[in-house]
C-alpha cells in the first residue's frame, strides 16, 4: 500500500511539474505585449514617389504648351523590416517597382521624365513622428517578391529572426504596417494555417507561384505590403506579401516564410571589411 501511495504521489509530482514548466514556457499576455512593442522598432515605413501620366476627369491627357503629355508625381506606401541598423531594410519588390503601364511608349517616356523620376524613402516612427531619410535599392528579387533598401540614416533596431519550417498549425502571429498612409504604424493578428503547397490562383505577378509560402488568417490592406510576421515572442517568421480573395469563405494573407527573407539578406548584404 505504501509503495502504491509513494508511486501514486510520484506521478502527480511529474506531471503538475511538466505542465508547470510547460506553462513556464508559453509566454504571458505581459510578456507578448512587451515583445510586441520592442518589435515595432525595428518596423519602417517605405515610400516609393514616381511618376504618372496626368489625366483629366474625361480620361484625356492633359498636354503642355507644345503638346507633350504632363506628369504628376504618385506615391506607393509599404511596409519593411530593419535587418542591419546600419541601414538596411527588406520589403516587397513590388513596393519599390515602377508601375508601369500596357503602353510601352507610355512606359519609356515615363522613365525618361526627369520631373519626378523614382525615389525611395525609408522612415522611421519616432513619438508618432515619421523621420524620412533617402533610400537606394541594394538588390532585388522578382520571383521571391523582395528588395533591399539601404540608407545613410542609422536605424533603430533589427529583427530577429526564427525558422518559419518550425511554425505549428494555429500558432498565434502578428504584424506591423501602415494603415494606408496613417500614422501611427498598426499592428493586427491572426493565427498560422499552414504553408501553400501549390499556386492557388494565376497571378500575373511570379510571387505567388514561388513555394513554399506561409498562409495565415489575417487580413490586410493596401500598405501593410512588405511587413515583417513576428511570433509571440517577437521573432521574425515571415514578410507579408499579398492576400488570396475569399474563394473559401474569407481572404487569407500570404507571407514569404523567414528562412527564405534570411537567404535573401545573405546573399546580397555587403561583405565585412577584412580585418587586418
Amino acid at each position: 500500500m505504501k509503495h502504491w501511495k509513494f508511486a501514486a504521489l510520484l506521478s502527480f509530482a511529474l506531471f503538475f511539474f511538466g505542465c508547470a514548466t510547460t506553462h513556464a514556457q508559453m509566454p504571458t499576455l505581459h510578456q507578448t505585449q512587451v515583445e510586441l512593442q520592442k518589435s515595432r522598432q525595428a518596423v519602417v515605413q517605405v515610400l516609393h514617389t514616381y511618376s504618372v501620366l496626368n489625366i483629366n476627369d474625361s480620361g484625356n491627357l492633359i498636354l503642355d504648351s507644345v503638346g507633350n503629355p504632363t506628369t504628376k508625381p504618385e506615391t506607393a506606401i509599404g511596409t519593411g523590416a530593419v535587418v542591419d541598423v546600419n541601414g538596411f531594410v527588406i520589403t516587397n519588390n513590388h513596393v519599390i517597382t515602377p508601375h508601369l503601364t500596357s503602353d510601352p511608349v507610355v512606359n519609356q517616356f515615363l522613365s525618361e521624365s526627369s520631373a519626378f523620376p523614382d525615389t525611395y524613402f525609408v522612415c522611421t516612427i519616432v513619438a508618432e513622428q515619421s523621420n524620412c531619410s533617402v533610400a537606394v535599392v541594394a538588390a532585388t528579387d522578382v520571383a521571391d517578391d523582395l528588395a533591399l533598401l539601404y540608407t545613410k540614416h542609422p536605424l533603430p533596431r533589427a529583427v530577429e529572426f526564427r525558422d518559419s519550417t518550425g511554425l505549428m498549425p494555429q500558432e498565434e502571429v502578428y504584424m506591423w504596417g501602415n494603415v494606408l498612409d496613417f500614422i501611427p504604424l498598426a499592428s493586427v493578428s491572426g493565427r498560422y494555417m499552414g504553408t501553400m503547397s501549390k499556386p492557388y490562383y494565376t497571378s500575373p505577378s511570379p510571387f505567388l507561384a514561388q513555394l513554399p509560402l506561409l498562409i495565415v488568417d489575417i487580413t490586410t490592406i493596401n500598405g501593410f505590403s512588405g511587413g515583417p510576421m513576428f511570433d509571440t515572442s517577437g521573432k521574425c517568421i515571415g514578410l507579408e506579401g499579398a492576400h488570396i480573395p475569399a474563394d473559401f469563405g474569407r481572404p487569407v494573407g500570404v507571407a514569404i516564410p523567414s528562412n527564405t527573407v534570411v537567404k535573401f539578406w545573405e546573399d546580397n548584404k555587403p561583405a565585412e571589411p577584412k580585418k587586418k
